[in-house]
């Protein structure tokens, strides 16, 4: 491929981003003086926590159970959710379950999927932690020391902060709701194109049509 071509390439691909990044914001794509709408526009909003009377967690043989409301059970039937508890320093320790039968199981062989860091309330690093650092162990201590623990729908993926094209989208601790993980957004940077809702696979962020 020579110059000429190469060049013609790349102002091919700049124009086909452009186009597509134009295409899913929430003013749409203006063609020959119409505006064509993002399918997915709408203003994203984050849903509110489990509220701690829909689900238990407690102790049983071999592993933790964590029993889910009918409304939440269904709702999230054969999909994976994040139960949680903090460590003593600090981190933000999760396991991720499937959800079967109105119910997950954590066996105690089974070690924590990531550890979230914070700078002040906001993410700031999310680390897998080393093999054999069992999730249980952090859970218990967690509920006999009274640190913040529970389950929410957040799984750090970061899909939503990843396909904003405006970085509208940031993870940050939930003070105030037993230091869950949630994303916050800038509504002065919003474009309200909905991507965001579409990517998110536990339905944390919604869209408002």
């Amino acid at each position: 491929m020579n110059r000429n071509n190469i060049l013609a390439f790349i102002a091919v691909v700049v124009v086909m981003v452009y186009l597509a990044s134009a295409a899913m914001s929430g003013g749409g794509l203006k063609v020959l003086g119409k505006t064509i709408g993002s399918a997915y526009a709408g203003r994203p909003e984050v849903r509110p926590p489990f509220p701690r009377e829909s689900y238990s967690i407690e102790a049983v043989d071999g592993g933790v159970r964590v029993s889910l409301s009918e409304g939440i059970g269904s709702e999230y039937e054969g999909q994976y959710l994040s139960v949680y508890a903090y460590d003593d320093v600090g981190g933000h320790v999760v396991r991720f379950k499937r959800v079967v039968s109105g119910e997950m199981f954590i066996s105690d062989g089974e070690d924590a999927s990531f550890i979230v860091l914070f700078n002040g309330d906001k993410v700031s690093e999310i680390v897998k932690p080393d093999v054999g650092y069992r999730f249980n162990p952090v859970l218990l201590e967690a509920m006999d020391a009274s640190r913040n623990f529970g389950l929410e729908r957040c799984l750090l993926g970061k899909q939503g902060e990843t396909i904003c094209p405006v970085f509208a989208l940031e993870l940050v601790k939930d003070e105030g709701e037993y230091g869950r993980v949630k994303p916050v957004i800038d509504r002065n940077k919003c474009i309200e194109d909905g991507v965001c809702t579409v990517v998110c696979p536990t339905r944390l962020l919604y869209r408002e049509d």
